[in-house]
């Protein structure tokens, strides 16, 4: 039984660190900027969505809030193209 266990929490681990895996490259590989807004310094991320992503967005929705409500990235729109992008931004004093 315990040898049971531990190959279900070694599978559970193995998916999330997939998980956490997939989606950092994703945000890692968006385009990123940072400039100051008066005294206030902006960073911005371009996440770019592919076909993978959109069709298994909610998937993908714990680790949006964890950017958005963890991080505090906020979502100022999207921009269409050949390639989509949302726009994060992150607002610190300096």
């Amino acid at each position: 039984m315990q040898r049971v266990v531990r190959i279900v929490l070694l599978v559970l681990l193995l998916l999330a660190a997939t998980y956490v895996g997939t989606f950092s490259y994703w945000w890692l590989n968006g385009s990123h900027c940072t400039y100051l807004d008066g005294n206030v310094r902006v960073r911005g991320v371009l996440f770019r969505f592919d076909g993978v992503y959109e069709r298994t967005a909610p998937v993908w929705a714990p680790a949006v809030w964890f950017v958005e409500h963890v991080l505090k990235y906020e979502r100022r729109g999207r921009l269409v193209g050949p390639e989509d992008y949302d726009v994060y931004e992150r607002r610190d004093p300096c």
